[in-house]
């Protein structure tokens, strides 16, 4: 009877633990016997359908393009059908800023290169999450983009260190304007750097629960569940296929999450680990290889926290870094009031509360310039990072 009255309590305990973190959002699965887990609807999220687009989906050898737009203050669904995808010109729309762009699809799309030669200038961003207003701001006041959106940055590099996806309320139109300043950098001798985050790869493996209400039931009147929005037989899926999750450019590192020491004891290449994901993401509705924990798993390079924290040994960042080869690792992920610099330099924590900031008029990024970094601010801040 003692033993009944003990699990009985355990297990109110238990139950109870997890309706509050649930409840507060401090987690979203509660692991429980007879379900796989309980899991909180988040009903704070009042977003409903509004204008996104386009959608690109590869059917046979047709190419369906999809986009909501506002007629009379109503949503209409517009669909084209097109033979191919050369000369098509497609147009985002952005009403949050009252801004459209055009731009054209690839022609070709391949993975990445893992390692760069060094760049002059950099502009470094991370965990826009879907604030196309406030990456607006911050590329036109660092001088990357004019006011219409084009590229004027010329031979400088823009990176990007993941999570574009999520929270926010026009991802959509935060991808496609990567998608096309990309090209439009090519052309001017410059580059762009999207560096997959977490979020890209949850959304690229059907982790849906941080997705706004609005993308499902945007879904819903495009009539495309949002679990295919992204995937392999469409223009944003094969596009985010191709990228990485660490880059190293000169002597500076990107990866959202970190490196950790166990990882880097197992002397990867940079090619291994961002091949190791592509391969993942590649592989529909395959499990996560045990095998590569360290690269994937709570512990891998877009979900890793304890550098950004600051639970790691000196000595092991010495040798992460003296893995790398690198001078500096650059990280997002982890949200800081403020640009740091952590363990004499070796790590930049750039994650930043860009809603918050950006509501009240202003944004922050990392500026790289013949080596030098700089956080500076769209109201003209600039304070050397050392």
């Amino acid at each position: 009877m003692k033993i009944f009255k003990y699990m009985l309590m355990v297990l109110v305990i238990y139950l109870f633990t997890g309706t509050s973190l649930l409840y507060s959002g401090v987690l979203n699965k509660w692991p429980i016997g007879y379900k796989p887990y309980i899991k909180y609807k988040n009903d704070r999220d009042s977003s409903v359908a509004a204008i996104d687009g386009p959608w690109v989906f590869y059917r046979n050898d047709s190419v369906i393009v999809r986009s909501l737009v506002s007629n009379n203050r109503h949503l209409q669904l517009q669909s084209v059908t097109l033979p191919n995808k050369n000369k098509a010109v497609l147009t985002c729309r952005v009403a949050e800023t009252n801004d459209n762009f055009d731009f054209r699809l690839k022609d070709t799309l391949k993975a990445e290169p893992a390692v760069y030669n060094a760049a002059n200038e950099m502009l470094v961003l991370s965990d826009i999450e879907g604030n196309f207003k406030g990456f607006k701001q911050m590329l036109v006041s660092s001088g990357v983009i004019t006011s219409s959106l084009k590229w004027k940055y010329g031979k400088g590099h823009l990176v990007l260190v993941g999570d574009f996806f999520d929270r926010g309320l026009q991802v959509t139109e935060c991808l496609w304007l990567i998608y096309q300043l990309e090209q439009e950098a090519e052309k001017a001798g410059g580059k762009v750097h999207f560096i997959l985050g977490n979020h890209e790869v949850m959304n690229l493996t059907n982790d849906h629960r941080y997705v706004r209400k609005k993308y499902l039931e945007n879904a819903q009147l495009i009539q495309v569940p949002y679990r295919k929005w992204y995937t392999a037989d469409t223009e944003l899926g094969r596009w985010l296929r191709t990228k990485n999750v660490v880059e190293k450019i000169g002597d500076l590192v990107f990866a959202h999450g970190g490196i950790s020491y166990q990882l880097a004891e197992k002397k990867l290449s940079l090619l291994h680990i961002n091949e190791a994901v592509r391969s993942y993401l590649n592989s529909a509705n395959a499990a996560r290889p045990k095998a590569e924990d360290l690269i994937m798993g709570r512990e891998g390079v877009y979900w890793y926290r304890c550098l950004a924290i600051q639970q790691v040994d000196s000595a092991n960042v010495d040798e992460i870094m003296r893995y790398l080869e690198a001078k500096r690792l650059i990280i997002g992920h982890t949200v800081q009031p403020e640009i740091q610099s952590l363990y004499n330099g070796k790590v930049i924590a750039i994650d930043l509360p860009h809603q918050k900031t950006s509501d009240k008029g202003f944004m922050h990024a990392l500026l790289v310039q013949k080596g030098s970094l700089y956080a500076i601010s769209t109201n003209g801040e600039r304070r050397l990072i050392k």
